[in-house]
């Protein structure tokens, strides 16, 4: 399979790209394109590619990856791109058509991390506004159906009117006299 391919993609758990480099680098892969899929790892993992003639790259999608079938919602999704001589993928890329935008190796590590902070953060708040309405006697039945919209919302307002401008309720009206009541009343989730 290897040899009969000109474009490899690894995309297992970022702990495992270097050992099945390790395993697939002693083929002939010269004028071949690996890439791997990781958002903090960056193509150097491959690091003796050039030597042995192959282009390496990360492609990286930003969309978070519950189960196998997020595939499905890739079409919308932006990608990252680094690697040398990202000319050599540049047709690959456009026929497949793939929003994407080169990113500087040294800052993969903070572009994943931005979007572990959107992608799992969200989920956390959600965890906590659970956890708070549990309290405020809410059947937990209920809980998705009540945060949905609340999050849906705001991440329309993102869409349509930018992050800055996206703010709501007592911060955006400087209400501060209702935000120390949130305060007080949540005691130890400050």
């Amino acid at each position: 399979l290897i040899l009969s391919c000109d474009y490899i993609f690894i995309t297992t758990p970022d702990n495992v790209i270097s050992s099945l480099w390790e395993s697939i680098k002693n083929f002939d892969l010269k004028g071949k394109k690996i890439f791997h899929t990781s958002g903090c790892l960056t193509s150097d993992v491959f690091y003796d590619a050039k030597k042995i003639g192959a282009f390496s790259y990360s492609l990286h999608p930003l969309y978070p990856f519950t189960d196998r079938e997020c595939y499905k919602y890739l079409k919308d999704v932006i990608f990252s791109v680094e690697g040398e001589n990202i000319n050599n993928i540049k047709s690959f890329l456009d026929l497949a058509k793939l929003k994407y935008f080169l990113i500087d190796k040294y800052n993969k590590a903070k572009y994943h991390a931005a979007a572990v902070f959107i992608s799992n953060y969200i989920v956390s708040l959600a965890k906590i506004s659970k956890e708070i309405l549990l309290e405020c006697n809410m059947d937990e039945k209920f809980i998705v159906d009540a945060i949905y919209p609340l999050m849906h919302g705001a991440l329309l307002n993102i869409k349509e009117k930018g992050v800055e401008d996206s703010l709501t309720g007592p911060i955006v009206r400087g209400d501060f006299s209702t935000i120390k009541l949130h305060l007080d009343s949540i005691g130890n989730y400050k």
